[in-house]
């Protein structure tokens, strides 16, 4: 099976989180993830899940393989668990945040720490503060000699269609030409796209570039076809010296669900499958997001469901992951 999957709505017209409205809990999830990753999340009215949820907090799980290797990794996404959208159990409850997977999936496949930086928006800000000031944490760690970051994973996207790009600037752009107008877009970007609704995008572009000055490798979801049409960029994607991941599906070749543009700079595994892992007495002892059989994600942090299938996480906010995790491995 696949986690359950519920449309989102991306407008282009409104591009900041400030922007949004959550009416209903459907209409929340549908609207809070288009200037996100979102294929297959849940949303869960259930309060008590919790793991790495809290911010700059380090990520441990049951791997064995926990040991520090000295590589410390950044996840910028939500990552508070009681607002969960990943369903990892198949009974369509949200088990985990979405940025906790992404963090556990990074342990799973290396020995680094991992420390999230959650996003989500609460009584201590917006969701378009706390990444901006959340990044500027990352930079202000690496100058202050506080800790250093050997790579930072963002599985978020901020989206512009071609077509209204093509507009601001005065040339026709395309999925396969938006490379050669990169700078040009950024520039577009910092000083008039600010004024317009990409405030948040543009001083998210300019501290990416920032901390990948220093050292940091930075990787970035592409981001996912929202309608069927892949029409849309990634502006966080046109940041200089960062690595834009698209996503490959289970067989090996480009996703149908992957941005597929000439900013992409890596192809990654972007439909992982969460296989159970349960005792002799088959009991579940939780879940494996590798294929090594060793549990990654403790049975304790889902709702227990006991859908007999195996979920996939689908996107390329778990290729990106999946790719700074070769990386570094």
């Amino acid at each position: 099976m696949t986690v359950q999957f519920i449309n989102s709505s991306y407008a282009t017209g409104f591009p900041t989180f400030e922007s949004m409205t959550t009416e209903t809990p459907y209409q929340k999830i549908c609207q809070r993830y288009y200037e996100i990753e979102y294929q297959n999340y849940v949303y869960s009215l259930s309060n008590n899940n919790t793991s790495c949820s809290n911010n700059n907090s380090q990520v441990s799980s049951s791997n064995n393989n926990n040991k520090a290797s000295g590589a410390n990794i950044a996840v910028v996404d939500f990552c508070n668990d009681s607002d969960s959208d990943i369903d990892l159990d198949g009974d369509g409850i949200g088990d985990m945040a979405h940025g906790n997977v992404v963090a556990n999936l990074i342990k799973a496949n290396t020995n680094a720490n991992v420390f999230t930086f959650d996003i989500t928006k609460s009584s201590s800000g917006t969701t378009n503060q706390k990444l901006i000031n959340n990044l500027q944490t990352i930079l202000n760690d690496i100058k202050s000699g506080k800790r250093s970051y050997d790579a930072l994973n963002m599985s978020l996207s901020s989206r512009i269609t071609y077509e209204d790009l093509s507009k601001a600037l005065g040339v026709k752009i395309t999925k396969d030409n938006v490379s050669k107008y990169q700078s040009q877009i950024k520039n577009w970007l910092i000083n008039e796209g600010a004024k317009n609704g990409y405030a948040t995008t543009a001083q998210a572009v300019q501290l990416l570039e920032q901390i990948a000055a220093t050292g940091t490798s930075i990787y970035i979801a592409a981001a996912n076809v929202n309608d069927g049409t892949d029409d849309e960029l990634n502006l966080y994607t046109i940041a200089a010296n960062t690595t834009s991941v698209g996503a490959l599906d289970k067989s090996g070749y480009k996703a149908s669900f992957s941005f597929n543009n000439s900013l992409i700079d890596a192809w990654a595994l972007g439909e992982i499958e969460v296989k159970k892992v349960k005792n002799s007495s088959g009991k579940l002892l939780g879940y494996d997001l590798n294929n090594d059989g060793i549990v990654d994600i403790s049975g304790k942090y889902t709702s227990g469901g006991i859908n007999s299938s195996n979920p996939f996480l689908k996107g390329t906010s778990f290729a990106s992951p999946y790719k700074l995790s070769q990386s570094i491995a």
